[in-house]
């Protein structure tokens, strides 16, 4: 396993780590979707790219779920040939800029020695990506991105061909989140 440190699927396990300014705050960390709250997650990750998730999303395979608590951050973490691939990161729009997204971003370098991923090129955090890879290539509508990899042209197609995880069209409207980042109603 690629994992600096074993993923258990526990959703009581809760890791401490220090926002980037700010109080303490928890993250869950698993290995699959199990016990956790797919509507939410999935209401979290459109609202963040402003797009629907494609159908199944939850049935795909995952290698770890990274995601506070309230259900204002998450990373998904799949593979592509036994490589972390970074497949989300979201931070729902009330909360970013608090370092929520820093805080699962340095979680992430923690338990993967290397990691690779892709953005559209109007992805807003392109910017950020590029700041905190070592490298990046250009593939057709893709950027990829990666840190502690030499991937070869193969990785790098096979990232780039991936299945899109979020559909095209714009989200019809924003799942309103309350002050503590939990979904109403559900």
């Amino acid at each position: 396993m690629f994992l600096q440190k074993k993923i258990q699927t526990n959703p009581s396990q809760r890791i401490k780590l220090p926002l980037a300014e700010g109080p303490m705050t928890n993250l869950v960390v698993q290995d699959s979707f199990e016990g956790l709250n797919a509507l939410w997650i999935k209401r979290l990750v459109e609202n963040s790219f402003g797009k629907t998730l494609v159908p199944g999303y939850f049935d795909l395979p995952v290698t770890a779920v990274v995601m506070e608590p309230g259900y204002k951050g998450i990373a998904i973490v799949k593979q592509v040939f036994d490589i972390p691939y970074l497949d989300k990161i979201a931070v729902a729009p009330g909360f970013q800029k608090n370092g929520i997204g820093k805080q699962l971003w340095d979680y992430l370098k923690a338990i993967c020695p290397s990691l690779i991923w892709r953005a559209r090129e109007d992805n807003p955090a392109t910017e950020w990506y590029a700041r905190n890879s070592d490298g990046s290539a250009k593939d057709g509508k893709w950027n990829i991105f990666w840190y502690n990899l030499d991937p070869s042209a193969e990785v790098i197609s096979m990232v780039s061909g991936k299945p899109e995880t979020l559909l095209s069209d714009a989200l019809p409207e924003k799942h309103e989140q309350n002050s503590h980042g939990y979904y109403p109603n559900n």
